[in-house]
């Protein structure tokens, strides 16, 4: 791994005025043939190094002329410019030189390198002054390059679709060894950030965390454990992910780009359940399929829970997304969930993944109902449906509400008979607003299982951008 300096003195009888910036020189990643060290002096310079293979410590025999030492060097002796502007690993000064008052940082990669095989690299630098020479303390930095890289596991990182919302997304990675992940996100449509945008690699990553960028993220990921990071966003927009995992070592993983994630909405208008749906399909005695059609691309968000569970204030169109997206259902007596709905791009490149509703097409449901009036707890801007196996319309004796309104019943709802499963499905609640043109609507269903035949239950679905 990579070991602390060890400081060896040049003899040399001028006050040295190359002087290390404290915390330099160091190595910053290990790869399996090249390392990056970082250098940073207190002034213009020029940097001197070498790599010689093993674990030994002592400096070469000529530390302070390491230009010409060292026969049997792995790399070097060979050396680069501490100016602003210099180094290497990225150019366009993203990792290179930069100024800090009187001071230079560059980064600066080294390639030559074995897998797997130690080393020591020595370094000095050289600075010259009115015609007097003089040379920083020689440090020597030991390192061990790694067999291979840090490996993702299959199918990671990702950006699911399921946790996709209007105000943002989460990028879910995992990685063999422990590492942290570190990424950056760019708007799609944003100009700036050209070099990595041109040429994304690891060194960029690194310099935006250097930078204390606002776009860079990360976290720490055991090994074999999916890592998710909340990355938030704005409504409608599309945003370019670059991942890689770094472990203790600096060895990276190879950098991945996750493009577009894809956010809904952006017309200010938000969505709108179309025509009659939700509607309730195939009815079972265990599980149905909930369909949706909406007046766009859009997350639905749906909460079922028993009856005899069901609470005395309908939930509000925010709470279904926050039990569904979050967690924080009421009890475990519920089960939530979302899918998407449309042609949203998802992050991994594919379409959404939505299950397909089995041939059947007779729906359990009738038309929507009309406005919910009355009952305490009736959430303005929702509206209700009724789904029965047991019941061809409701009687007039059962209008009114009950339970604070969650099964406010309106008269003459009628409903298509399914007796044999005994099963009662009762209050599908969903925003109502107006409805827009059907020339442009977006379809989607999920199958809702895990159910206990002879129960009734209420489901509630939002929908939101």
């Amino acid at each position: 791994g990579v070991g602390g300096g060890v400081t060896h003195h040049a003899a040399r009888g001028l006050l040295s005025q190359a002087e290390w910036i404290e915390g330099y020189p160091s190595i910053t990643r290990v790869m399996p043939t090249s390392i990056l060290v970082s250098v940073g002096l207190m002034t213009e310079s020029t940097a001197y190094y070498v790599v010689l293979e093993g674990t030994i410590l002592t400096a070469p025999a000529e530390a302070d002329m390491l230009d010409v030492c060292c026969a049997d060097a792995a790399v070097g002796p060979d050396s680069f410019a501490v100016v602003p502007g210099g180094g290497t690993g990225g150019g366009g000064g993203a990792i290179g030189g930069r100024r800090l008052l009187q001071q230079v940082v560059v980064s600066q990669e080294i390639g030559g390198l074995s897998p797997g095989t130690a080393y020591v690299l020595h370094i000095t630098a050289e600075t010259v002054t009115d015609g007097l020479t003089s040379y920083a303390p020689l440090i020597s930095l030991p390192f061990q390059t790694p067999l291979s890289l840090v490996e993702w596991l299959p199918h990671y990182p990702t950006a699911p679709s399921s946790k996709i919302t209007s105000d943002g997304f989460s990028v879910t990675a995992a990685v063999k060894q422990d590492a942290t992940v570190k990424l950056v996100v760019l708007d799609a449509a944003v100009e700036g950030d050209e070099a990595l945008r041109a040429s994304p690699d690891v060194e960029k990553i690194i310099a935006y965390e250097a930078a204390g960028s606002s776009k860079f993220h990360s976290a720490e990921a055991a090994a074999g454990v999916a890592t998710e990071i909340g990355i938030s966003g704005t409504v409608g927009s599309a945003y370019l992910v670059y991942v890689t995992a770094v472990d203790a070592v600096g060895t990276s993983a190879e950098l991945k780009v996750i493009e577009p994630v894809q956010l809904p909405g952006g017309d200010g208008v938000p969505p709108e359940f179309v025509s009659s749906t939700p509607t309730v399909l195939n009815l079972s005695p265990t599980s149905f399929a909930l369909q949706v059609t909406v007046s766009e691309e859009a997350m639905v968000y749906w909460a079922l829970v028993s009856s005899l569970a069901s609470p005395d204030t309908t939930p509000s169109p925010e709470d279904i997304k926050l039990y569904a997206a979050v967690g924080g259902a009421p009890s475990g007596f519920w089960q939530t969930g979302q899918f998407v709905v449309g042609d949203l791009v998802i992050a991994d490149g594919r379409g959404p993944s939505l299950p397909t509703p089995p041939s059947a097409t007779t729906p359990v449901s009738s038309s929507v109902a009309g406005p919910v009036n009355g009952g305490a707890g009736i959430n303005g801007g929702w509206r209700r449906r009724l789904f029965s196996s047991q019941l061809d319309k409701i009687p007039e004796t059962a209008v009114g509400s009950e339970a604070g309104g969650v099964r406010h019943l309106n008269e003459g709802h009628h409903n298509h008979r399914s007796s044999a499963y005994g099963f009662d499905l009762v209050g599908v609640h969903y925003r109502a607003t107006r409805v827009r043109s059907l020339l442009a609507v977006s379809q989607g269903s999920v199958t809702v299982d895990n159910l206990t035949p002879g129960s009734q239950y209420t489901l509630y679905v939002s929908v939101s951008l």
